[in-house]
C-alpha cells in the first residue's frame, strides 16, 4: 500500500516536471520601449531546446519585412531613443529593414537605437542567442516629426506634425 502511494507520487512529480519543461519551449520576447510606451514585438523564427525536446519554428510569411508589416507601428518622434532589452541573452543584434530585400544597420549603442529623422514606417529585426537556442523578433515604428517649440513673449506655442496648435 505504501509502495503504491510512493509510486503514484513519484509518477505525478515526473509528469508535472515533463509538462512544465515541455511548455517552456521558446525564447522570451524582448522588451522594446520608446519613452514610456512599450512597442509590441512579434515572435519570428526560432530554435529552442530544453531537457525534453528541441523545437525549430519558422514563420509562414516569406520575409522579416512581411512580418513587420503585420504589426501595428507605434508612433515615435524623429531622433527618439528606442530601448531594447533582451533577457538573459548571450548576444543580440538589430537590423532595420527598408524593403523586403534591403537591410541596413541602425544607429545603436548595444541597448538602444535612434529613430530615423525622416518620417515613415520602419521595421526592425532583433536576432538574439541564448544557451538554449536563438530567435528572431520584429517590431515596427512610425516616425513623426518632433514638434517645434516657438517662443513668442510668454506664450509657448507647440505645433505638431498635423498642424494642430497647443498653447502652454
Amino acid at each position: 500500500m505504501i509502495l503504491k502511494g510512493a509510486f503514484f507520487i513519484i509518477t505525478a512529480i515526473l509528469l508535472v516536471f515533463v509538462l512544465v519543461i515541455g511548455v517552456m519551449g521558446k525564447p522570451p520576447l524582448p522588451t522594446v520601449m520608446a519613452g514610456k510606451y512599450e512597442i509590441s514585438v512579434m515572435q519570428g523564427p526560432y530554435c529552442w531546446k530544453n531537457l525534453t525536446n528541441v523545437a525549430c519554428v519558422s514563420s509562414p510569411l516569406t520575409s522579416i519585412y512581411d512580418i513587420g508589416l503585420r504589426s501595428a507601428p507605434v508612433e515615435v518622434k524623429s531622433g527618439e531613443r528606442i530601448y531594447i532589452n533582451v533577457k538573459g541573452e548571450k548576444m543580440f543584434s538589430v537590423d532595420q529593414w527598408i524593403s523586403r530585400y534591403v537591410v541596413q544597420q541602425p544607429e545603436w549603442n548595444g541597448s538602444d537605437i535612434i529613430a530615423p529623422d525622416e518620417p515613415g514606417i520602419y521595421i526592425y529585426h532583433i536576432h538574439a542567442e541564448w544557451e538554449e537556442g536563438s530567435g528572431g523578433f520584429t517590431f515596427a515604428i512610425r516616425v513623426v516629426q518632433s514638434a517645434p517649440v516657438l517662443i513668442t513673449g510668454k506664450i509657448v506655442e507647440l505645433v505638431n506634425c498635423k498642424g494642430i496648435k497647443r498653447f502652454l
